[in-house]
């Protein structure tokens, strides 16, 4: 139909102008943080615009997590990606985590947590696109803000941790539940706000939105990737990196007989190790006792202690691997705690519960033992928190995950238990296994002069009687000259002199032979990989021999 003379068709009608107020300089910053300020309009959530709450959301969420962070490092929260990975390593099979250890070492965990960190951030991301509807819908920019401070809160206490297992509110967590309500409430807010301030800002110096490239997609998701793996790696502390036990002569091999705190092998199943306040730390014995024991740091700091030179070494060790370590450790004999508690008839085993969670068992004729300990020093020094202050438990000839840190109940029954690694698959024998290892060996020598090689042999408690090195794969085994080890329980120090008299490419075998009462036991040459009960086959290194 055609129009009418009165009819026009001239541009549509401007919009009405912006409410707001025009001010400028502090006032228009108070304007925009604000959260009693107007209200996002709808035309400022156009489908190309989405992208400004995602980026907001992104940056609140690290806000958030840096919060989280900076609590939990304080030992008042929960860090929610630690949660999730803590979660994940209970639940993954040993083998795969043998693996996983074998392949990047502490690695393995940090890329667990920068894995935890970028689904925290993408979810919060996510959410965040909500944003602006909710406002609109509410009418009250206040209002939104106080909604998106409660709802991460209100999920990470009643869905995200108690599916983490970590109960309702954090109850089942170590910070308890003032630590995660505490922690879940102060990084929502935190998200709440900068979510809120940095939309405004965003839609502010981006009316038309945010225009995403593929190119630019991809530079910020390597960002991302990158922070996150850069927070985990921050987070997890200082971790052993995984490689060969190696020294740069035998007379720095010798200097570290006894390895320094600040050089021993640091494996754990946690995130972040635990942070035991020592004034409200107390052992408890219980279980089949007579007279339950509940002591003090202090108590045990005032008994005699006694000084063991013991060697530990991780299950997940390979063959001729650094995850071994000898140190001086002082502390309270476990025989003189359980026979004070007066061990009940029928007990078998004695169980070690720890501040992280963390619990094995071994034989009670193992925790009564001449060279157990409640290990209080480390080679002259308090126990380190990384190696489980105020207290942990050495039981030589067991490996390292045998030997309960951060301890706090000793608790004897009648059968055997199976700890946090046990029940994933690893040995619950846990006695070390014979092994020597090439620990001095020079990559390139001359045909005719002699070059000395060395390093360690170890067998838990059993008595190394000889070290053999072999060039021609085992035709042939030559005797290595063994030092006099500090203590039964302790490595023994190994050292050859080579002469290579051949040229080419030289493969040197070392093997050890222990003492069984009137025979001896030679290493095995057949190679096994660490799951389930510890790593076997013969160390071996390639020299390149010239004329």
């Amino acid at each position: 139909m055609a129009a009418s003379a009165g009819d026009t068709q001239g541009p549509p009608p401007p919009p009405p102008p912006d409410t707001a107020p025009n001010v400028r300089g502090p006032r228009a910053w108070i304007t925009r943080l604000s959260p009693w300020g107007p209200p996002l309009k709808p035309g400022e959530f156009s489908k190309k615009r989405r992208r400004v709450p995602a980026l907001a959301g992104l940056l609140a969420a690290t806000t958030a997590l840096l919060v989280a962070l900076l609590m939990r490092f304080q030992g008042g929260g929960l860090f929610v990606p630690e949660a999730a990975v803590d979660f994940a390593v209970a639940r993954i099979p040993g083998s795969f985590e043998s693996a996983a250890i074998s392949l990047m070492g502490g690695g393995a965990k940090a890329v667990a947590l920068a894995v935890a960190i970028f689904g925290f951030l993408a979810a919060h991301a996510a959410f965040a696109l909500y944003y602006p509807r909710l406002e609109r819908f509410l009418g009250k920019r206040w209002m939104a803000i106080a909604a998106f401070s409660a709802a991460p809160a209100m999920a990470t206490l009643l869905v995200v941790l108690p599916l983490f297992g970590k109960g309702l509110a954090g109850s089942e967590d170590a910070s308890g539940v003032a630590g995660a309500v505490l922690s879940a409430a102060a990084s929502s807010a935190a998200f709440g706000v900068v979510l809120d301030a940095a939309q405004r800002e965003f839609a502010r110096t981006h009316p038309e939105g945010i225009d995403l490239t593929r190119r630019t997609a991809i530079r910020a998701a390597a960002v991302v990737l990158i922070a996150a793996a850069l927070g985990a790696v921050l987070l997890g502390g200082v971790v052993t990196r995984v490689g060969r036990l190696a020294f740069g002569s035998t007379a720095e091999l010798k200097a570290n007989e006894v390895t320094p705190n600040g050089s021993f092998y640091r494996v754990s199943k946690n995130v972040t190790d635990p942070a035991v306040d020592p004034s409200s730390w107390r052992l408890e014995v219980t279980g089949l006792v007579d007279r339950p024991l509940s002591l003090t740091s202090n108590e045990l700091l005032g008994r005699s202690l006694r000084e063991e030179v013991v060697t530990l070494e991780c299950v997940s060790n390979e063959v001729g691997g650094n995850l071994i370590g000898n140190a001086r450790w002082s502390g309270v004999p476990l025989s003189d705690l359980l026979g004070e508690a007066g061990v009940k008839p029928g007990a078998s085993w004695a169980v070690f519960e720890c501040a992280d969670g963390y619990d094995v068992g071994v034989p009670l004729l193992r925790a009564r033992g001449p060279g157990a300990l409640l290990a209080l020093y480390m080679n002259g020094e308090r126990l380190p928190r990384e190696h489980g202050f105020p207290a942990r438990v050495l039981v030589p000839g067991l490996f390292g995950m045998m030997n309960a840190k951060w301890v706090r109940q000793v608790r004897l029954v009648d059968q055997a238990h199976a700890g946090y690694w046990q029940r994933k698959g690893w040995t619950n024998d846990g006695a070390i296994r014979l092994t020597a290892i090439i620990a001095v060996a020079p990559t390139s020598a001359v045909k005719g002069r002699s070059v000395e090689i060395g390093g360690v042999a170890f067998a838990g408690e059993r008595r190394v009687a000889r070290v053999e090195v072999s060039e021609d794969g085992g035709a042939t085994w030559a005797l290595a000259d063994l030092e006099r080890p500090l203590s039964p329980y302790a490595w023994t120090l190994w050292t050859h002199k080579w002469t290579p008299a051949s040229e080419g490419i030289v493969r040197l075998e070392v093997r050890a032979v222990e003492e069984s009462g009137a025979s001896e036991i030679v290493q095995p040459r057949t190679r096994a990989s660490p799951y389930p009960s510890g790593a076997t086959g013969l160390d071996a290194v390639e020299v390149t021999v010239t004329a």
